[in-house]
């Protein structure tokens, strides 16, 4: 999916969303590893996927960069450590800006400040 089309989907979510956060994880660089493991006390192998954290290395779960303020907030840092930005929410819907950028609207903060810092991803790469 293009960086632009996964703002307009962040952007029409009604709310947090796993497929959204695993779209989000590929486009900043989360690395996807599918492992078997043996089931304790049987031979039956069950697959289960880990990503690698793009910083670190490390494998775990895709953070919840849609439902978390916190974790879209980690997410606008990973793509711009020095971003400055703000997100205001109301009761018909919320709205992010990063740096200098467009102001972007979504149904929820978390969701506005994931739009935003794609934004500011996809606003960079065309600079």
């Amino acid at each position: 999916m293009s960086l632009q089309e996964l703002i307009r989907q962040i952007e029409a979510a009604e709310g947090a969303d796993r497929s959204l956060d695993i779209e989000i994880a590929q486009q900043v660089g989360y690395k996807k590893k599918v492992e078997y493991v043996e089931r304790e006390g049987s031979k039956e192998t069950v697959r289960t996927v880990v990503w690698a954290d793009p910083l670190n290395g490390e494998f775990g779960k895709v953070p919840q960069f849609t439902a978390s303020v916190d974790r879209a907030h980690d997410l606008a840092l990973l793509i711009d450590p020095v971003s400055l930005g703000g997100v205001s929410w109301e009761e018909s819907g919320s709205v992010a800006r990063i740096n200098n950028g467009p102001y972007h609207r979504a149904s929820t903060p978390a969701l506005a400040l994931c739009a935003a810092a794609l934004g500011a991803k996809l606003w960079s790469s065309n600079n």
